[in-house]
Order: C-alpha cells, then structure tokens, then sequence
C-alpha cells in the first residue's frame, strides 16, 4: 500500500503526536508499505532518510491547506489512502473538502479530547466529517465527542498510540547512568515528561514535589515555559525554587532519563493517549496519573500505578510517597506495565491494525465503485 500522512508537522521533536505518527510510519514501511508525509514545516529533519516528506511552505495554515490539499489532489494517484493527523483548525472545511474530494479512503486521527465540540461546530462541518472514512478516537472521551456530532459509531475506529518496546527497554543497574545524569545512584526519581504548560497541571506536580524535599527528586523533561502566559511564568519560578526540582529541558536522549527514572508522573485535566506513559510502561516505570480519559484506558489503579483525580495535590504525595518508599511496589507496578506494554501497545501491533484498517477501507471503495 502507499500511504500519504498529511500533517502540518511530522517533526518528532515537536511534540507527542508527532512521535506516534512517525513510529506508525516508521513501522508501516518495515510491514512493506510505502509512506510519504506532506507536511508544512520547513526545515529538513533527520529522519527524513527513514520516511520520505514533501515540504510546502506557507505563511499561515488556510494557505498551506489550499497548497498541500492541491498538491494531494494533483497527485492522487501516487497513493491508495490518506492519513490526516488532527484537524487543521483554522483551515477544517477546506481540509474536510479535499479529503471528501479526492476519492481515496481518508481517515482522521484526533490526538485529543476538546477539539470536536470547539471546532466542529456547523452543521455543515458535522455533515463533512461524518463522510470521513474512518476516524481515530484514541480514547472513549474523544469517541463520545465525535459520537455527539453526529459521526456513525461504524466510522469510529479505537486503535492506541504505540511505543517501540525494543528501543524502550529498563535497565538491570540504573545506578551508573544516574550518575552520568548527575544524580546519586540512591536518588529515587520521580521523571515528568511532556511540554511544560497549564493544562498538564504541572504546579500540581510542583507542589507535591516541596513535600518530597529529601526523599525523591523531579526531573522535569520537556519544552519549557511560555514567558508570556503569567501562570506558566509562575510555575518556572517556583520550580526554580525547589530543591529537589531538576528542569532539563529538551533532551535529545530522552530514553536516558526513562531508563534511570523510578517512577513516572503525569497530572493532566485532559489527555488524548499520552506516548510519555507508554514509553515509561514500556521502561518498566509504574506511573501516578490522573484518572481521565485517555489514561485510565492505559493505566489500571492498584496494577501499572496508581491514579489520582486532577488537582488533588493530597492523594498525588500519598501515592508517590508509597512508590518511593516501596522499591518492591516499584518493581511489581514497573512489570505490569512492561507486560502491558509488549501485548497491546507495541508499535508492531498498532501497525498491524491500522494495516489492516487500510486494506478492509480500499476494499469497501473498490466495491462501492462497481
């Protein structure tokens, strides 16, 4: 098959969905398919010898909708399906319309609960979207928004995000790479990773992590701060101010930090599917998480960690303190996720099921043309 993701950005580095997008891709052309991303960012990458990409540039999302959806068009015979990953916001009606257009199978991946009712919001755009092949909820939150605009059930299609559990292994002796990272071999760290902003509830973390002050360490790994946005300039400060805080930043090893970490926190009020929890399942890391859509379908209270509600800076300490306190829970927790991981989010097995989501869309437009 030959697959086309259009994709404002397929740059890895830019963020979550990004990762799982390119991971999908990467995994798609070891099944033998064929898999080329139009995508709007500019600058070349260093994974474009693993994954071809056509780049067109423009100076706001409508233009580059109208210039790629052109080029899709123009080229619609290059390919046998179209992959979108996400709705392109200022540009939906036009993205839809090509889609709608090309005469290809097309499916829509949504990253995320919150978009469908803020962007869906015409009649005529619920009418666009339900004559999308197939659309990707990775969470039953984002299947009942889709639901609630009108898309059939049968075009509703649950497949998760995926993690290369051969690249995200633990490791036996953490004691040695701490070090290289800094830290004491004896240090028990509690590893946050993702972008540094509101809506992950970081200042929940912050202030779990002033009454953890000598007895585990916070690595904060991600892009950081917006200096404009008040709240997130407080956040910096205070994260600043805590002793046991470490703010890396952005890393280029990432996997460094998973395999020396202890335990994974991750305090979202809204979520898609979060590749940081499946990368720190995959490392063998148990995780305290908020219970919302989008985590709870990945971790199970009591068995891969445990799972908090939004805000609740109480029950986030009583958690971490039983994990850092209990290297064994640590250990039965961390299997359970790795276990968890291999079985049902192994990037393998998500291509697998979207391989054969691809084939059985083909086959129904092949037979409605007859």
């Amino acid at each position: 098959m030959k697959i086309v993701f259009w994709t404002v950005s397929h740059l890895p580095d830019l963020g979550g969905f990004q990762w799982s997008t390119f991971r999908l891709a990467e995994a798609l052309k070891k099944l033998g398919h064929e898999v080329l991303f139009l995508t709007a960012t500019a600058q070349d990458s260093n994974h474009d010898d693993i994954v071809e990409a056509v780049r067109i540039t423009a100076s706001n999302i409508p233009e580059w909708t109208t210039k790629s959806g052109g080029w899709l068009l123009e080229n619609v015979n290059r390919f046998d399906i179209i992959h979108s990953i996400d709705l392109f916001y200022r540009a939906i009606g036009e993205q839809l319309d090509f889609l709608n257009r090309s005469g290809l199978p097309s499916i829509i991946k949504i990253p995320t609960m919150g978009c469908i009712p803020r962007l869906i919001t015409s009649q005529s755009l619920k009418c666009q979207l339900g004559k999308i092949d197939a659309i990707i909820a990775l969470s039953d939150g984002i299947k009942s928004e889709l639901l609630a605009a009108g898309v059939e059930s049968e075009r509703i299609y649950p497949i998760p995000n995926g993690v290369p559990c051969d690249k995200f292994v633990p490791l036996q002796n953490k004691g040695v790479v701490k070090r290289t990272l800094g830290f004491a071999e004896s240090d028990v760290l509690i590893l946050y990773a993702g972008r540094l902003v509101g809506r992950k509830r970081v200042d929940v973390l912050l202030k779990a992590s002033q009454r953890l002050v000598g007895e585990a360490k916070v690595i904060l790994l991600g892009s950081g701060f917006d200096m404009r946005d008040s709240t997130e300039k407080e956040m910096l400060d205070l994260a600043r101010s805590i002793p046991n805080v470490s703010i890396v930043g952005v890393q280029e090893n990432t996997l460094a930090y998973y395999q020396t970490s202890d335990i994974h926190i991750l305090l979202s009020e809204r979520e898609g599917q979060p590749n940081s929890i499946l990368e720190g399942m995959s490392c063998a890391l148990p995780t305290v998480a908020t219970n919302i859509h989008g985590i709870s379908n990945l971790v199970t209270d009591g068995i891969e960690g445990m799972l908090v509600d939004v805000g609740d800076v109480d029950a986030t300490v009583s958690a971490l303190k039983k994990l850092v306190h209990n290297p064994e829970l640590r250990s039965v927790m961390g299997k359970a996720g790795r276990e968890r991981a291999l079985h049902q989010f192994e990037i393998g097995i998500i291509a697998d099921q979207y391989a054969e989501l691809y084939r059985n869309l083909i086959r129904k437009r092949k037979g409605e043309r007859k």
